[in-house]
């Protein structure tokens, strides 16, 4: 890092605690603010508020994607609803050549490599509920990057799409009982946050380029409801339906959920049992590490 880097890091965060330092191109550590970040639509930090810094590991790609994946998280940042934030927002980034770091909201949740781990050390199957739940919010995330960023001005291919990058936010707030709607209980499922957006690409012309892989991002959903699958209780013929659906490169992500999401959405209701609710915000809560498990790589 640049000495001109260091004092602006300095100057922003201070620097807690190394919360990973496994990533391939970065380190993540816990800090607190020093000043208040105003550069993006993301909701500004108090200096009470932790947030997290990814830095960049000391080799010749490590500046690439650091760079890119902050960019790419500026712009999705600016492109997003309040209603509908499916990504870690942007909350500032080195201003220096080359990009150092950037940083972003502490956000409490475990990845879903983890909530997977914990059913499987469990012996229990992973309720279908959560199948359902998991392909309804992925596919609206892809929708979103692939055709909707910022009013179709762009799009937005991951390009790495797996269990360690994908994190689930436990809900806030009172916990269902029995005299809960089914809406309500939906509302209570974990949610999905697509994170690290190093490998991704981005496309000004808001058409697919050459690089630009949306299809690739459909195809390793498939590839994670496979895994699911084989850990779940679902349904497993719309288990290997929806497998084959994401696998055929025909359809894009608005087109699976224009013609699955309607049945998808009536399983996730039928199997939306206030146990099973519990037994997935539970292994939440049991796969984090500490406080919280936040992952960027």
């Amino acid at each position: 890092m640049t000495e001109a880097s260091q004092q602006t890091l300095t100057k922003s965060y201070g620097l807690k605690e190394l919360l990973s330092k496994q990533g391939m191109h970065g380190y993540v550590a816990l800090a607190t603010t020093t000043t208040t970040p105003r550069p993006t639509k993301a909701k500004p930090t108090s200096s009470t508020e932790p947030v997290v810094v990814k830095i960049h590991k000391a080799h010749k790609d490590a500046e690439s994607f650091l760079k890119r994946e902050a960019e790419i998280t500026k712009r999705l940042t600016g492109a997003t609803d309040p209603s509908f934030n499916p990504i870690i927002p942007l909350l500032l980034a080195d201003t220096n050549t080359p990009c150092s770091w950037f940083s972003m909201p502490y956000i409490r949740g475990c990845e879903l490599v983890d909530f997977m781990d914990s059913f499987q050390d469990t012996n229990r199957y992973i309720p279908g509920a959560f199948m359902y739940h998991f392909f309804l919010e992925m596919l609206n995330t892809l929708d979103w990057l692939h055709n909707r960023s910022s009013d179709k001005t762009f799009i937005v291919a991951h390009h790495d799409i797996r269990t360690s990058n994908i994190m689930l936010q436990p809900p806030h707030g009172t916990p269902p009982t029995a005299e809960s709607t089914t809406k309500q209980l939906q509302a209570y499922m974990p949610k999905v946050i697509l994170m690290d957006f190093g490998h991704a690409k981005l496309s000004e012309t808001a058409r697919q380029d050459r690089g630009i892989r949306t299809d690739s991002d459909i195809a390793d959903v498939g590839l994670l409801l496979f895994l699911l699958g084989e850990k779940s209780d679902a349904d497993h013929d719309w288990v290997r339906w929806m497998c084959d659906e994401t696998d055929s490169c025909y359809l894009s992500a608005g087109g699976i959920l224009a013609k699955h999401g309607g049945r998808t959405a009536r399983r996730l209701e039928a199997e939306t049992g206030l146990q099973n609710v519990l037994d997935i915000v539970e292994a939440c809560e049991i796969s984090m590490t500490g406080d919280a498990e936040v992952g960027f790589f």
